[in-house]
């Protein structure tokens, strides 16, 4: 058998679940990676905003109760 008739048996074979699982576990392996780098700059978007007293005084419930007093109830 010649090296031609070896690769077409090759690709006309199915792929093991070895290969299935690491062509899903990349393509997610990358989404993964993506989400984490999404959310890393939202958090140092977020810390920046917060950097602003208007701003953290209208996302922070804690900025929006300093100064008050509590009754126990």
């Amino acid at each position: 058998m010649n090296r031609r008739e070896s690769s077409n048996e090759e690709q006309g074979r199915a792929l093991s679940y070895e290969d299935k699982f690491l062509i899903i576990s990349d393509f997610v392996e990358r989404w993964l990676v993506r989400f984490a780098i999404v959310l890393l700059l939202c958090m140092a978007v977020v810390q920046g905003l917060y950097q602003f007293d208007s701003i953290r005084h209208a996302l922070v419930q804690v900025e929006q109760l300093e100064g008050s007093h509590s009754t126990p109830q």
